[in-house]
């Protein structure tokens, strides 16, 4: 019986550890994205960028990028309950870390993530070398989520 006990004590301390999501985000623009860096400045579209705001989602205008400039025409609604979901998964591991790069600053050869919102007149932003070695572990599923988010709306 104790040895039962103990099995449910460390289930219920192993759940209370899983990584934190911050719910509290509710931002007035949210941009997500990648760019392969070492084609960013080619005339090749290598970057794909989105950008949530007052509940639709837009595109990159694939004209520029920098700055960023997005559609003004909103993609259809099935994509933005799609993408949705990233605003309220970003991990606490990110909100407790924020304007970060993470991962190897070497960005010249290698795909890059890049997430950011503002709040109340203020953004924060975070760039994430796509090499999962070089990722914290704790963005790990939240990057995955991403690509497999990216997939679907494209």
């Amino acid at each position: 019986m104790k040895f039962y006990a103990l099995i449910l004590g460390l289930m219920l301390f192993a759940s209370s550890c899983q990584k934190q999501r911050n719910t509290n985000i509710q931002p007035s623009s949210f941009v997500f994205g990648y760019c392969r860096c070492s084609l960013c400045m080619t005339f090749q579209k290598n970057y794909y960028y989105y950008q949530i705001r007052a509940n639709a989602i837009y595109a990159d205008s694939m004209n520029d990028f920098s700055p960023l400039v997005f559609c003004q025409t909103p993609m259809p609604n099935s994509k933005y309950l799609i993408a949705k979901a990233l605003i309220n998964n970003i991990p606490q591991y990110m909100v407790q870390n924020p304007d970060q790069n993470f991962g190897s600053s070497d960005y010249s050869t290698q795909q890059v993530w890049h997430v950011e919102y503002t709040q109340n007149n203020h953004t924060v932003y975070w760039n994430i070398n796509a090499d999962t070695a070089t990722q914290p572990p704790a963005i790990r599923p939240y990057i995955i989520q991403l690509d497999s988010i990216m997939q679907q709306i494209k």
